[in-house]
């Protein structure tokens, strides 16, 4: 999202910062400039400050968040800070030691940003962000891909972690293959769970339906070569990668959280009530190629108009130069 923001906005320059990592390719070859950190620490997060001299600090997530605000919110002299929260985390929704966090910290930022409404009625005191500034996350139109070819059934897109739980998708796809022997399916991304993952393909002989990929600094091609994309994430916020695919032509399958509703509906894909429906429902559009192709074209028209860049734009500059709007 950060690449989104720094291409639909040229006339700021916009600094990545992050642990190094495979982002930092991606990053670079954006032509985005990039400054490493430890670690999203307090005094990290200061020397990277007193290096750069930033006009706004956009601090995404958490954990990022309580580092920026320990270390400048109570400054005279500091940046503009925005905290960006990206998803409807279950631990925000009721007591613990994020969402106290969260309810400490958020008075030291200028301006708390959401992805969709659906994070302020799942929090844990709603009031404390009733102030928010939702800013719906959109694809850079230049990063629509199509394809007619398609060399894959079913696409998981998404960090190896375990909110995202990719071991579901790989749960799916065995009882998918039972009754479809040709299937085939992709993995893309990379995190803590990747040699989990590979070991779980490899231990349930699924390494000639399953091509897991890695990190991809262009993952929208792998997506545009994909049937249907599911999502099986525990929690969301409103996911790129469901809009990537949307844009893409590819009907998404994914759990009823978060914003997900927002972005899915009968005419694109299918909001599951559980593996087992998820199961039915690949089973049901890859043995109607006609359904398939409906729901295809219904999704790319739905996510073009979804995917407002000059909205976002709008949104963009009243978040950074309040006093210009």
């Amino acid at each position: 999202m950060v690449l989104t923001i720094a291409s639909l906005d040229p006339d700021r320059t916009h600094i990545y910062c992050s642990p190094p990592g495979l982002i930092r390719r991606q990053v670079q070859s954006a032509g985005v400039p990039y400054a490493p950190i430890t670690a999203p620490t307090p005094s990290e997060i200061l020397r990277v400050s007193s290096s750069i001299q930033p006009e706004i600090i956009q601090a995404h997530d958490v954990r990022a968040g309580v580092a920026v605000g320990l270390a400048l919110g109570i400054r005279r002299h500091r940046p503009r800070l925005l905290w960006h929260l990206h998803s409807s985390d279950p631990a925000m929704s009721h007591l613990t030691m994020r969402s106290l966090a969260y309810i400490i910290m958020h008075r030291l930022f200028d301006q708390v940003v959401l992805v969709t409404p659906a994070q302020q009625s799942s929090f844990w005191l709603p009031q404390t962000m009733r102030s928010a500034v939702v800013l719906p996350n959109i694809v850079d139109p230049n990063r629509i891909v199509m394809s007619r070819e398609k060399r894959w059934d079913l696409a998981y897109l998404g960090r190896f972690s375990p909110e995202k739980r990719p071991d579901t998708f790989v749960e799916i796809v065995e009882r998918v293959h039972r009754e479809r022997p040709d299937l085939r399916s992709v993995m893309i991304g990379d995190g803590p769970l990747s040699a989990s993952i590979k070991g779980q393909v490899a231990a349930w002989h699924l390494d000639n339906v399953i091509d897991v990929v890695g990190f991809q600094p262009h993952p929208e091609r792998f997506l545009a070569e994909s049937r249907i994309c599911l999502v099986t994430s525990r929690f969301e916020g409103s996911p790129v990668s469901v809009m990537e695919a949307l844009l893409a032509g590819v009907p998404v399958i994914g759990p009823d959280v978060g914003g997900m509703a927002d972005l899915i509906d009968p005419s694109v894909g299918h909001l599951s009530t559980g593996t087992a429906d998820t199961v039915q429902q690949c089973l049901r559009l890859l043995g109607d190629p006609e359904a398939l192709d409906t729901l295809s074209s219904a999704a790319h028209k739905k996510a073009l108009e979804r995917n407002d860049a000059s909205h976002f734009r709008a949104i963009l500059n009243r978040l950074y130069a309040p006093e210009r709007a």
